[in-house]
């Protein structure tokens, strides 16, 4: 390339092509003010009063609900942020599994010391409905959780939902009304003392066939192949999808020769009023 430069030059110089002369200014050779200095002027005002709003959102009420991610420093929304974890008492957010992973690994190199930055920490509090060390109830399952550290969060018609796992995030999540809503199903305290062999009352609205009658509280019949787990292992809640031990279970069902174990007893309550929807999904 650099040859062919050259030869080119050379063309021109013998067929006297070269111009010699300079005819006009190619640029401004002084300092002068235009209109383009007072766009620039304006441009970085602009700038500096937007950086200010960005530096101090929570003293102007801004950036509710929302939290920066340590890792890669993106903006996430805290109610249902990918990832969320708890180091040193501080609420860390992240935009992906991978940010959270690369956190957990070493919290060190990302906090230096300093707790997560979130746009507006009375506002989050507000929106979880919990200031710190308060608890809340899963909609679903009715377990008592902290939301600081729970295992999933979601909002619904603008109130901010804690909950004890993806299971029942994911469960309400499908149908919030349905958790949301009072349903007249029996408690499991008062089904346990329902006479045997007799089945709840039928909701009139319900046009689904009558399911198998589960026997609460029912002690696993250890002869049955079937049964579900031993009473030494760790089972899940069909409902919530969380870890159960048997020995400690809150209640447990004996549906179709399976016996079913419960983190908490609305669990138990849930899985009653609709055996098949849980069963044909831990049977799949």
């Amino acid at each position: 390339m650099s040859l062919a430069g050259l030869i080119t030059e050379g063309v021109f110089t013998v067929l006297g092509l070269v111009p010699g002369t300079l005819t006009g200014d190619i640029a401004t050779v002084h300092f002068g003010l235009n209109y383009t200095t007072i766009l620039d002027v304006i441009g970085v005002v602009a700038f500096g009063f937007l950086y200010y709003l960005y530096r101090n959102a929570a003293k102007f009420g801004g950036g509710g609900g929302y939290a920066k991610d340590a890792v890669c420093g993106m903006q996430v929304r805290t109610a249902d942020a990918p990832a969320h974890t708890t180091h040193q008492g501080q609420d860390y957010y992240f935009c992906s599994d991978n940010c959270h992973a690369k956190f957990e690994a070493d919290p060190a190199k990302y906090t230096s010391g300093q707790p997560a930055q979130t746009m507006h920490e009375t506002a989050d509090d507000a929106a979880t409905g919990a200031a710190v060390g308060a608890t809340v109830r899963d909609p679903v399952c009715g377990m008592t959780i902290d939301p600081h550290t729970a295992a999933g969060h979601a909002t619904h018609d603008g109130v901010d939902y804690s909950f004890c796992s993806d299971g029942c995030r994911e469960d309400f999540l499908a149908d919030p009304a349905r958790h949301l809503t009072p349903t007249p199903a029996m408690s499991v305290v008062a089904d346990a003392h329902r006479p045997r062999g007799t089945r709840p009352q039928a909701d009139p609205d319900d046009t689904r066939a009558p399911a198998a009658d589960p026997e609460v509280g029912a002690k696993p019949d250890e002869n049955k192949e079937n049964t579900m787990v031993d009473s030494s292992q760790q089972t899940t809640d069909p409902v919530c999808g969380m870890d159960v031990d048997p020995a400690t279970a809150a209640a447990n069902l004996e549906y179709e020769g399976t016996t079913y174990y419960f983190c908490s007893t609305h669990c138990a309550t849930t899985f009653t009023a609709d055996p098949h929807k849980y069963t044909s999904a831990t049977t799949s």
